[in-house]
C-alpha cells in the first residue's frame, strides 16, 4: 500500500495496525491519518456512533 493513492491522498508509511484495522501517514498537502478497517467492520460499530 506504501507509495499508493486513496482518493487525493498519498501512502506515506505504516503508523500502527490493531484488531480494527490499520493506519497510514498520508498526505495531499498536508499530513493525514488514514485508517483502513477490515470488510464488515462497520457491523462493530456501536450504535449512535459518529463517521469520521
Amino acid at each position: 500500500m506504501i507509495g499508493t493513492s486513496l482518493g487525493p491522498y498519498k501512502i506515506l508509511e505504516p503508523l500502527g495496525a490493531g484488531g480494527m484495522g490499520e493506519v497510514y501517514l498520508g498526505e495531499d498537502t498536508r499530513n493525514v491519518a488514514i485508517k483502513r478497517v477490515p470488510t464488515g467492520c462497520d457491523e462493530l460499530k456501536p450504535a449512535g456512533a459518529k463517521k469520521e
